[in-house]
């Protein structure tokens, strides 16, 4: 487990293990909606949205960046 990330953790869930921070994880999808474009021209537009929202995963969202995580580059 990276050290910054386990002390991200731990400044909202003292003592949690790093089990139990992968298994959250783990539980938590990634999921990318594609939209139409607006208009001929209109960027494609798309939104990232998070699986779970369980109280520790509302919990650990803000200070580990869940919420800002962005799928990767598609060609």
């Amino acid at each position: 487990m990276l050290p910054s990330l386990d002390r991200k953790a731990q400044t909202v869930w003292p003592g949690l293990s790093n089990e139990l921070l992968l298994a959250e994880l783990d539980e938590t999808i990634q999921f990318v909606l594609p939209y139409p474009t607006q208009g001929e021209k209109g960027p494609h537009r798309t939104a990232t949205v998070l699986s779970k929202h369980s109280l520790a995963h509302q919990s650990l969202a803000d200070p580990l960046g869940l919420d800002t995580l962005s799928a990767a580059p598609r060609g």
